[in-house]
């Protein structure tokens, strides 16, 4: 009964990270009151990672994959209930050491299943507790790892006293107080400004086809232009989630269409089955400059090992080395890998989704522009977990974030 209510109370603050001051200060206490039996882990793996993977239902669904999707949903479930049962077997003898080590895996390494050594990074505590941004500060100094030692500890010194009957209800009117503080804040993620800048939404993504998309891109880009004076113009990941190799005709009239200002793209070029995504700088009527995405996502971008045996895809795509021509016949090679790039006279580092979400690029300092494509993450919990982590990955590193997601979502004003 306790690992049902220690796993509800996770799973809601998942789903309802504006609760994440309490649910994370008190997730864990039920588990440290008494022995855990094995068996109460299965109930616990099932409750939280069913809640965590529900967006792949949604996903799956909308992109018709049919068993071989619900094969892979249940494998992960599966997956993540044989990871809790090891957490659980340690958990009674060393409960601090073990769940420490249990959700680093899990954030980290737990995605070996399908072949991937990275995690699920959205399920770090760190990350929903990132709404209250004041009590993340010390993530600087201390790192993730010494940032969960500190409020699993906490929740492990309340069940001790709890045990002892030693309890001060001074724990929880302390944490309820922050819950209430919390809720009164203003959101995290506030409208930054990045001067002269013209931020364009591609709200008819996955619409129509390739005709109907770059026509209502320059549309799109003419009408903004016309609205305000602009130095440069910005698209989130994916804008044009077609092939630019074979529609190149399109660059001079969004150059047009831009009226000579140089335009940041979100593109995709791409050869048979093998796909390339990347931030495209369009200038006089020519790509002048480009970045390609350096991480995978898995599920989406990255073939599974599951793949191999039913000889089927789920979303993903391998990548290949080509090139394109520009229209006075010179060659453009995809081999660039120059993430920075000057707006207005400020250096900015490029990241583009996924590799920022699963930290495999260092920060260098700059001030991050994070260009993605939100629209894998088809849950609303699922997206208000990413802006979070957003709120985290400013923290821990210092660093300012501006961002521009394919639906809307944005702290930029433009």
């Amino acid at each position: 009964m306790l690992s049902v209510i220690s796993a509800i109370i996770f799973s809601l603050t998942l789903v309802l990270p504006e609760l994440s001051i309490f649910g994370m200060f008190t997730f864990l206490i039920p588990l440290f009151l008494k022995q855990q039996k094995i068996t109460n882990a299965v109930w616990w793996g099932i409750i939280t990672f069913t809640t965590y993977w529900w967006w792949l239902v949604f996903l799956f669904s909308d992109y018709k994959v049919g068993i071989f999707g619900w094969a892979v949903f249940f494998l992960l479930i599966a997956w993540y209930v044989l990871l809790s049962l090891i957490w659980f077997y340690f958990l009674n003898e060393h409960p601090l050491l073990s769940s420490l080590i249990f959700f680093l895996c899990i954030t980290k390494y737990s995605m070996i299943i399908i072949g991937c050594i990275e995690g699920m990074p959205l399920y770090n505590p760190l990350v929903l507790l990132s709404s209250y941004p004041v009590l993340l500060t010390p993530i600087y100094y201390i790192g993730d790892i010494g940032m969960l030692f500190v409020l699993f500890g906490v929740q492990l010194l309340i069940a001790k006293n709890f045990v002892t009957k030693k309890i001060s209800y001074s724990y929880f009117i302390f944490i309820i107080a922050l819950q209430i503080v919390a809720l009164g804040l203003p959101a995290p993620l506030e409208k930054k400004d990045l001067k002269d800048v013209t931020v364009i939404i591609p709200w008819w993504h996955k619409k129509g086809d390739a005709m109907f998309c770059g026509y209502r891109l320059s549309h799109d880009i003419c009408a903004a232009v016309q609205k305000k004076e602009s130095k440069i113009i910005i698209t989130p990941e994916s804008t044009f989630c077609y092939n630019l190799a074979e529609h190149k005709d399109f660059i001079p009239i969004w150059c047009d269409s831009a009226e000579n200002i140089p335009m940041l793209l979100g593109a995709h070029c791409f050869k048979e089955s093998s796909t390339h995504n990347g931030i495209f700088v369009l200038h006089n009527n020519e790509i002048v400059s480009h970045y390609f995405k350096k991480h995978q996502m898995p599920l989406v971008e990255k073939s599974i090992w599951l793949e191999r045996i039913f000889n089927k895809a789920v979303l993903s795509h391998e990548l290949i080395n080509f090139s394109i021509k520009n229209k006075d016949g010179s060659q453009i090679r995809f081999d660039h890998d120059n993430d920075l790039i000057k707006i207005n006279g400020q250096i900015y580092q490029i990241f583009i989704c996924s590799e920022f979400f699963f930290e495999i690029k260092e920060a260098l300092g700059y001030p991050i522009l994070l260009l993605w494509n939100d629209t894998w993450l088809s849950s609303r919990y699922a997206q208000r977990l990413a802006l979070l982590f957003i709120d985290y990955f400013q923290k821990k590193y210092t660093v300012d974030v501006y961002h521009i997601a394919t639906s809307g979502l944005s702290n930029i004003k433009g």
